[in-house]
């Protein structure tokens, strides 16, 4: 397993490649991802997991106050399943409550099995469900975790 490191401007490229291969038509544009990398530090934090190949995962984390929001977290699909996802919900969860949070907020697919599993090893509980909020007939499931 492998360790995680803030990301930086010369990640952009990797990180663009990763949102296609994650999200397809769903996948943030260059400039969201840019505006992540380069917005206010106290208020986000982008982290990478790299691995053999280059960057393989990362996760965007969002701390406005005392609640902190996992905005994106995208692991390519060739290196699912070796606990890269895993490694950076730890690093993100260890962030937030550096930043003085107390709780950890995301919204996530409804039928996103994979990442439902991960979320609720690692403690989330389903508070909300959002209708339609990824478009018709695509849920998200709105998950809290207390730190």
């Amino acid at each position: 397993m492998t360790g995680t490191r803030p990301a930086g401007v010369d990640d952009l490229p990797a990180l663009a490649a990763l949102e296609r291969d994650c999200f397809g038509a769903g996948a943030w544009s260059s400039g969201i991802l840019a505006a992540e990398l380069t917005g206010v530090p106290d208020t986000r934090g982008v982290l990478v997991a790299p691995a053999t190949g280059g960057v393989q995962a990362y996760a965007v984390l969002l701390v406005p106050a005392d609640a902190a929001d996992l905005s994106r977290i995208a692991v390519s699909p060739r290196a699912r399943r070796r606990g890269l996802g895993r490694t950076l919900l730890a690093a993100t969860c260890a962030q937030a409550m550096t930043r003085g949070c107390e709780r950890m907020l995301l919204e996530v697919q409804a039928d996103n099995a994979g990442a439902l599993a991960l979320y609720a090893e690692a403690g989330f509980l389903r508070i909300d469900l959002r209708r339609g909020y990824y478009g018709p007939g695509r849920d998200a499931v709105v998950m809290r975790l207390r730190l």
